[in-house]
């Protein structure tokens, strides 16, 4: 619906000379004047309003439609959200061979929501932005923090710890992080010591 409101509300107010100084409309400012629509829609600013929605609204409908199919019992977000993770350098063979994609995982929310997993609909429906590291701090009782990593708490593909917390991120199930001497040597499954030399 979005894509559709914005291009036909654009088309409707911006002037033919500013076009290509003005690329797109803010989208709260588009919001405030749908909700009260003045003459920058035209002489019938409601109807204008109205009509601008009820276009957009049966756009989104026939999008739905083409990407989920006839039931919309049968929509799930999901299916068009995924986070997939690429190197950022996996156009080169040897790279991307090194460091496999991560994928498979269905989000919901979009940039707007909590757990803010964004969405740029002109390049496709998966996740675009996100919080990679979230953190929680009870600085009244550091041990009971809590924090995610995406995709996992190792940059090394070999490691089983490079993409252990993608199904924690995608389901948003913080995990603990301990701070206290104590609580790190009780939790912890293995010590690494690296020395100069």
């Amino acid at each position: 619906v979005m894509p559709a409101l914005s291009t036909d509300f654009y088309d409707r107010i911006m002037p033919a000379g500013a076009r290509d100084l003005i690329a797109s409309v803010n989208l709260s400012e588009m919001l405030r004047i749908l909700a009260s629509p003045d003459k920058r829609l035209g002489d019938d600013p409601a109807a204008a309003r109205d009509a601008i929605i009820d276009r957009a609204l049966a756009a989104g409908w026939k999008k739905a439609v083409e990407l989920g199919g006839p039931d919309p019992a049968r929509w799930k977000w999901g299916d068009l959200h995924r986070v997939v993770i690429t190197h950022s350098l996996a156009s080169n063979p040897a790279i991307a061979a090194a460091f496999p994609k991560i994928e498979g995982g269905r989000s919901g929310g979009d940039g707007t929501t909590p757990m803010a997993r964004g969405v740029n609909p002109k390049r496709g429906f998966n996740v675009s932005h996100g919080a990679s590291y979230l953190f929680v701090a009870d600085v009244g009782a550091w041990d009971n923090s809590r924090f995610l990593l995406l995709p996992g708490q190792s940059a090394d593909p070999r490691s089983p710890r490079y993409r252990d917390f993608y199904p924690l991120w995608l389901a948003g199930a913080m995990q603990p992080l301990w701070f206290s001497e104590a609580a790190v040597d009780r939790h912890a499954e293995s010590r690494m010591v690296l020395t100069p030399g």
